[in-house]
């Protein structure tokens, strides 16, 4: 058995669900972890399974800074080179649809829907514990768009960015950095960027650990708008309201509004208890 950690894909012209898989959590190792599945929608019978890293076997004990709390990390533990994030199916792409997934290694791989090939794969992170791409990404149809977490592997300020991949080959058409000095004393703020993103015509949004939500121009990934969440709010229903880090999904667009929760304190990161809705005149 593996972990699952995101939703399933649907592609009902081939009667085909899509899922990614996380770690093995004990040995021994299973074939079907750190993969991409593919399994028929009415009988549940896998069709083919590409895994990307064998031998991924990992669990939170691995993270106890203690030795004597470390007892459930198994021997030789792997990498934590889960798929946190659902597998994306865009069509067509010069008449054939594609399947997209993007790992925790820094990884993102386009793969044949019908036979699970690796068409290309291209590094947009490092990787690591809550490292590469974590929650989520997106695709224009033309484009591809990850966000890079590193939360756990390297200090504020080092960690985070956005890569824009093309679909058609996989090469970069653009990456913005990690974003600098957004911090200060904030305890538990980081520029990591593990939260999925979204996109709409022009503009990709991202939310990151520092507290800020921020709109990218998706032809160049210059910041076209910048909103802090990390702070004190006067709330609509009189409940003391606080943002904090921006993890987990990404934001919601629908009917001119703008909508995401502020606050995710797991592994000590900003708490918060916001649901925060922007419009373009801001009411």
């Amino acid at each position: 058995g593996v972990g699952i950690w995101a939703t399933p894909t649907l592609d009902p012209d081939r009667n085909t669900l899509y899922v990614a898989t996380g770690d093995s959590y004990s040995h021994p190792e299973a074939a079907t972890s750190d993969a991409i599945m593919a399994l028929a929608m009415d009988t549940g019978e896998v069709r083919w399974s590409a895994q990307m890293t064998p031998g991924d076997v990992w669990n939170a004990a691995c993270l106890a800074p203690d030795a004597d709390d470390r007892g459930g990390c198994p021997d030789d533990a792997g990498p934590d080179y889960d798929f946190g994030s659902a597998v994306v199916r865009v069509a067509p792409v010069h008449g054939q649809s594609v399947l997209l997934a993007g790992q925790e290694s820094g990884l993102l791989y386009r793969l044949d829907p019908d036979t699970g090939d690796v068409q290309w794969e291209t590094r947009v992170g490092d990787g690591g514990i809550l490292g590469g791409i974590e929650w989520g990404f997106t695709a224009d149809g033309d484009v591809v768009y990850a966000s890079i977490s590193e939360a756990l592997e390297k200090a504020p300020g080092d960690a985070g960015g956005i890569a824009a991949v093309q679909l058609s080959d996989g090469s970069i058409k653009w990456d913005a950095p990690p974003f600098q000095d957004t911090c200060g004393t904030r305890v538990g703020c980081h520029s990591a960027q593990p939260g999925a993103v979204t996109a709409i015509p022009g503009v990709l949004f991202s939310g990151s650990l520092d507290g800020h939500l921020r709109a990218h121009d998706t032809e160049t990934g210059q910041v076209i708008w910048d909103f802090d969440t990390a702070r004190v709010f006067d709330t609509v229903n009189d409940v003391p309201g606080t943002g904090g880090s921006l993890n987990g999904p990404g934001v919601t667009v629908a009917d001119g509004m703008v909508f995401t929760s502020s606050g995710y304190s797991s592994l000590g990161f900003m708490p918060g208890n916001l649901l925060l809705a922007f419009s373009v005149d801001g009411n």
